[in-house]
């Protein structure tokens, strides 16, 4: 009898081992499941589900994030509760340590928490080099997305951010265009993974001349996003610190009468003018198109695909099947 019940045991933690080797984030949400439960009946336990929840909630994005973009939060999130009056943060050991007090209120944590862990953790390297207002509303938008499944938490973040709405009048403006970017889901693709690249800038002080190509370089991705059915918007960004094309698959009369030669004459010429960095890009029925043009890319241009994704997002007013894909020459420094 003993025997059988210590072979029970034995099974379930082996299964238990397993599960945490292969699959940690189960493990993770079976223990935040087991702190809400244990709430009801100990302080101690409230604590610590609204701290592995909002830790779970910010570190699942950043996840998802960096399957996007690379490094783009390369960060975790570590929340420890303090009796102190204004949050305090730290870095140790690959994550930022977030300190702050516990408002009892797990919308109201999750809205501080986010508002701390954004703007110090995202592309840390590269954001000096990145326009101020534009690197501004970035940490906006992020933090807006991470919040995006808690109606309160993101009304808290309003009310926190009402103020530099205020003092910059343009911010506005910014985030609107930022939030169709990333709407499309080209924020973390394409925006974001150029302005990582800048890390390659550091420890060096911005100049106005980097100013000037970040905000030059937004306004190619929002207006690529915002182009009309044939219209023709200049794709090819070739300056002192970004150079990168955009090649959206997109035209089908171009596709009938001449295949994919137009597209790899683009790229083969852009090679030659010097521009290592493409993303590839399409929506629903241009999509295996776009998959064939990556594939001769790589094999009859040399470039090497670095990421594919495909994903939801809004095309044209409405949500759509999306692809982009990231390929670069292959002993390109960036």
């Amino acid at each position: 009898m003993l025997l059988t019940l210590f072979a029970g045991l034995g099974g379930v933690a082996l299964v238990l081992f397993l599960t945490w080797i292969f699959f940690p984030e189960r493990i993770e949400k079976w223990a935040i499941l087991l702190h809400k439960l244990l709430a009801y009946f100990s302080e101690k336990h409230e604590r610590r589900y609204i701290e592995k929840h909002i830790e779970s909630g910010i570190n699942s994005w950043r996840k998802r994030a960096c399957k996007e973009c690379d490094g783009v939060l390369p960060y975790e999130f570590k929340l420890k509760w303090a009796n102190v009056d204004a949050v305090e943060s730290e870095l140790n050991e690959g994550r930022l340590i977030v300190k702050m007090k516990n408002h009892r209120n797990q919308s109201k944590n999750f809205a501080i928490a986010v508002r701390e862990y954004v703007p110090n953790t995202l592309i840390p390297k590269a954001k000096r080099y990145v326009q101020p207002l534009i690197a501004d509303g970035i940490n906006h938008v992020v933090s807006k997305s991470i919040l995006s499944d808690d109606t309160r938490a993101l009304s808290y973040f309003a009310d926190m951010s009402s103020e530099e709405f205020t003092s910059k009048p343009d911010l506005k403006k910014t985030i609107e265009e930022l939030d169709t970017i990333h709407g499309q889901g080209k924020l973390t693709r394409i925006l974001l993974s150029e302005y990582n690249a800048l890390s390659k800038l550091h420890p060096s002080d911005p100049s106005e001349e980097i100013y000037r190509e970040t905000a030059d370089f937004e306004k190619l991705v929002f207006n690529f996003v915002m182009k009309k059915p044939e219209e023709d918007v200049d794709l090819n960004f070739n300056r002192a610190n970004l150079q990168v094309a955009i090649v959206a698959v997109a035209k089908s009369s171009k596709l009938f009468t001449f295949g994919l030669q137009p597209y790899l004459s683009f790229i083969e010429r852009m090679m030659k003018e010097g521009i290592p960095k493409f993303y590839i890009t399409a929506a629903s029925g241009m999509i295996p198109h776009a998959k064939e043009l990556c594939e001769r890319a790589v094999t009859d241009l040399g470039l090497r695909k670095v990421n594919e994704d495909e994903y939801e997002g809004i095309y044209r007013k409405k949500r759509t099947k999306l692809y982009c894909a990231f390929l670069k020459k292959p002993n390109a420094n960036v």
